[in-house]
This record gives structure tokens, sequence and C-alpha cells, in this order.
């Protein structure tokens, strides 16, 4: 199963990251960023920290870059990353990292913000003790 992300303008407008999770089954989530047009050459690897915005949990990734294309950059990353810190709003930076992607080598490309949410879905309660009938009175 795979999701996307939502990916918001440029301007006024950080970038939204937009991922799922599920605990039982992990996931693997897909999302597009431009960081090559904050690099001379664009790199392969890339480092992601992703810090909640509340309980300051932070979450250090590095990612391949896996599209074709050299105006954008694809990453997946797998939901089990995220497992032990809470859903919710994170800040993220992205950074370049070196060939094998164990070092980062450079300052941050970009920053945005990412939203994690469970894949569960909600299920509001249902009652059945209301009765549909009903007295009205005119007057």
């Amino acid at each position: 199963m795979k999701s996307s992300c939502l990916l918001t303008g440029r301007g006024f407008f950080y970038d939204m990251i937009v991922l799922t999770r599920n605990i039982a089954a992990p996931i693997t989530n897909t999302f597009v960023l431009t960081l090559s047009e904050h690099q001379a050459a664009p790199t392969t690897w890339y480092h992601f920290t992703f810090i909640h915005r509340v309980t300051q949990d932070e979450v250090d990734v590095y990612l391949q870059n896996i599209s074709t294309k050299t105006n954008f950059q694809k990453f997946q990353i797998d939901s089990d990353e995220f497992d032990q810190v809470d859903t919710g709003y994170y800040t993220y930076e992205a950074r370049a990292a070196n060939s094998t992607g164990t070092a980062i080598v450079g300052g941050i490309l970009e920053t945005g913000y990412m939203v994690l949410n469970d894949s569960a879905t909600f299920a509001p309660t249902k009652y059945d003790e209301q009765s549909n009938q009903f007295k009205t009175y005119n007057g």
C-alpha cells in the first residue's frame, strides 16, 4: 500500500509532506520535493530530520532519490521509521548526503512541514437507543 504527499506551492507557503503510518503492517510512503533548485548539482542521497512540533521527538533518516527526472527528487520512506513517535505535526530539514547515504555533506537545503497520520480510519459512534417517533405541538 502506498500513499502520496501533498505538495503545496512556493512563496509564502512551506512544502507540506503528508505521511501515513500503520504500526500493524508497515506501508511505504512516497513524496516529491524540489531540493535540486538549491544545489549546483543534485545528489543521490539526502538526509532528513523530522522534529515533532510539540514533543520535540526527532526522526533522522537517509533517503535515496528515486526520481528519473532532474527537476524534482522523489523519495520513499517506510512507515516503521515513525513507530516510536507520536502522530501529528512535524517540521523537517533536508540536507545533501554523501554518495553512500551515511554522512551529511552540506547545509540545510529546505525546511518545511510534515503531518503524520495513523492509517486507522475514524468510525463515529452509532447510537441506536433513540426513537424516531416525535410528538409535535402547534401553538
